[in-house]
């Protein structure tokens, strides 16, 4: 049972203490000349369609099914700005997303992701389970299509115990050389994935209903449209839209997803 918390430093107000347990679960389908891609965490729940034309991203869209700030829809319509970027390309936010101030930040990774398996002979899913002991330590697993890739113990924003892993930072910069110096090229994506989940993971310590604007969860740091300067004092909270996915049995799919279809 979490223990309830007036706030925390740096983070924001309507937190609670752990133990409890984070779960985000990504699924792709690739189909014929279009990808769809479907992300639902505590927080969230995006949807989001690629069409093209073997090379390059001819239409982009997505929905946010569940989002906590009444500008998280602003954010997700950036995704049209996609179209044109090479598939190639896009696998790589920061080759097409000029501006992360116009974004989501959630459905241009969810879209990176969709880009990179958009000519894939079958689906992929990729699911996540934090054990949020506190906001200090944790346990963070991923599978990917039922088979566990990555096991890691933290402590803070770093990587502790035994593993290949033990010692990385999760901040940004340090992340980023750790990755291209010391991660093959075909084992970054899941790293990337859990990684990310990790931070929002946070998320779940929160009570985000007891939260009235962006602002008071964290101030504007230029990450995303809502956290825009300006932007997060005037979005206001999606009450009742939080879902405990952790309660989910492992492997359960995404509500109307695209493995739903």
């Amino acid at each position: 049972m979490a223990e309830q918390m007036d706030s925390h430093p740096g983070i924001g107000v309507g937190l609670r203490r752990g133990p409890l347990t984070y779960r985000r679960r990504i699924e792709i389908v690739p189909g014929d000349g279009v990808v769809e891609a479907a992300m639902e965490d505590y927080i969230h729940h995006f949807r989001v369609r690629l069409t093209h034309d073997g090379t390059h991203v001819t239409e982009a869209g997505a929905v946010g099914v569940r989002v906590p700030w009444s500008t998280c829809p602003v954010g997700a319509a950036g995704l049209a700005s996609m179209a044109g970027t090479a598939l190639a390309d896009g696998a790589w936010a920061d080759r097409w997303v000029d501006d992360r101030r116009t974004q989501c930040v959630h459905t241009v990774d969810l879209a990176a992701l969709a880009a990179a398996h958009a000519q894939d002979d079958g689906p992929l899913v990729y699911e996540v389970h934090i054990d949020l002991a506190s906001f200090v330590e944790r346990r963070a697993r991923l599978d990917r299509d039922g088979e566990e890739l990555l096991d890691w113990q933290l402590h803070g924003q770093e990587v502790v115990g035994d593993g290949p892993y033990a010692g990385m930072s999760l901040d940004r910069r340090p992340f980023s050389h750790w990755l291209e110096t010391r991660v093959p090229a075909q084992e970054r994506e899941p790293v990337v994935v859990l990684r990310r989940a990790c931070s929002i993971g946070l998320g779940r310590l929160m009570d985000l209903d007891a939260i009235d604007v962006a602002s008071d969860a964290r101030p504007a740091d230029e990450s995303c449209h809502t956290y825009r300067t300006g932007v997060p004092e005037g979005s206001h909270r999606c009450t009742g839209t939080a879902r405990e996915t952790e309660v989910d049995p492992p492997g359960t799919p995404i509500p109307g997803g695209p493995l739903a279809r």
